[in-house]
């Protein structure tokens, strides 16, 4: 009978074997010499990857220099070791409120280990020392990730700000190659300071929204509308569970992921209208995923609604600043309340949840008040 070979978790030298009934998790280190493999538990007893990488790190006989070079860490030895930092600071405020949490969640944590797989872990330098990558062999790299495979310029950024945020809490200063030297490549590769300014008229929202109706699914027209009549950021919109809904005080509670705090938004009588058509008993998120039975929230706006945009808006648009997105309704909302119903920038601001006016003024006051419709903007807070 042929042995079930192990297969390499994403913890550095963290094996699982699975078996017909259950998945076995290994260790290997070594002892005087020679490689051991080590079961440490099984699925079915509450064992995990991450855990199990927690053992080897405890374990006495665990040999250090075999999951880090000291002198010559590489890029993906440091990543290994900040993914479990991160993941450890996070099990450490289990149980804390989201406004007392300082540590990235598990979703960013999850985002990061997607970019480190599709940008960095296929890199034939990303095992190679550190001190021993140039410039050069970066920059080609980033430039074949860009033309070759079609990686915007907001994932290369991406992608280089996490590799110094791994650098940076893993206590590496011998040398940063994501930081250039050259300031040809600097100002390649520097992130896009264009702020986006795309906002929609209260003509072509009214016609977004219609579309919508006949376009999209109800979850996601609901989705859309709540980002219009709030302002409130896509992410944010997302986090939104149902105890944070109150109809008797029209009243929306929001966490800005952003500002690491909570705010209220006003809830119209048409928007509470409209949640309790959606909400269903027991369910906890008010954008949810049905698998879940709505205990577990969508991670995104959902991908017709960007087709839609997309069919209507982008077709000719080449700027990134530009085309109509999902954040395009939190910069509409906020226009169409200054030069449509002409409320105080200030209030407007409050209603953003902007730490400043000055950040309001700068980049929210650009509307066209040409076509106005008046009626639909009366929607609005």
């Amino acid at each position: 009978m042929s042995k079930i070979p192990l297969i390499q978790t994403s913890f550095h030298s963290v094996y699982k074997r699975q078996g017909v009934k259950d998945t076995t998790y290994v260790i290997r280190y070594r002892l005087d010499g020679k490689s051991i493999d080590k079961a440490v538990g099984k699925l079915s007893d509450g064992m995990t990857a991450a855990k199990a990488y927690d053992v080897l790190t405890k374990h006495r006989h665990f040999d250090k220099r075999s999951y880090e070079t000291i002198k010559n860490p590489s890029l993906s030895q440091l990543s290994t070791k900040y993914f479990q930092l991160m993941k450890d600071l996070t099990d450490k405020e289990d149980g804390f409120k989201l406004e007392d949490r300082k540590a990235k969640t598990i979703a960013n944590i999850k985002r990061e280990e997607s970019i480190y797989r599709n940008m960095w872990q296929s890199w034939i330098f990303s095992t190679q020392p550190l001190v021993k990558i140039k410039e050069e062999y970066l920059v080609k790299h980033l430039t074949e990730l860009k033309v070759k495979h079609g990686y915007s310029h907001k994932s290369i950024t991406n992608a280089l700000a996490l590799g110094k945020s791994i650098l940076k809490h893993t206590k590496f200063t011998e040398c940063n190659p994501f930081i250039f030297e050259d300031m040809e490549n600097k100002d390649r590769f520097k992130k896009k300071i264009n702020a986006r300014q795309r906002y929609l008229s209260p003509a072509e929202l009214k016609e977004l929204l219609l579309k919508a109706e006949m376009e999209v699914s109800p979850q996601s027209l609901l989705l859309m509308k709540v980002a219009v009549f709030t302002g409130a950021r896509p992410d944010s919109i997302l986090n939104i569970q149902v105890k944070d809904i109150n109809f008797r005080t029209q009243k929306i509670k929001i966490w800005d992921f952003k500002r690491k705090m909570y705010y209220f938004a006003p809830l119209s009588e048409q928007m509470a209208e409209d949640f309790k058509k959606h909400i269903r008993k027991n369910y906890q998120y008010l954008f949810y995923t049905r698998r879940t039975k709505g205990q577990t929230k969508i991670n995104q706006f959902p991908r017709e609604i960007g087709k839609l945009m997309n069919k209507m808006f982008n077709e000719h648009v080449y700027e990134s600043n530009e085309k109509v997105v999902p954040y395009t309704l939190r910069h509409t909302f906020a226009n169409i309340l200054i030069q449509v119903k002409k409320l105080p920038v200030l209030e407007v601001s409050h209603l953003l949840n902007h730490a400043s006016i000055e950040t309001t003024i700068k980049n929210y006051l650009s509307l066209d008040t040409n076509n106005i419709d008046s009626d639909f903007s009366e929607l609005l807070v």
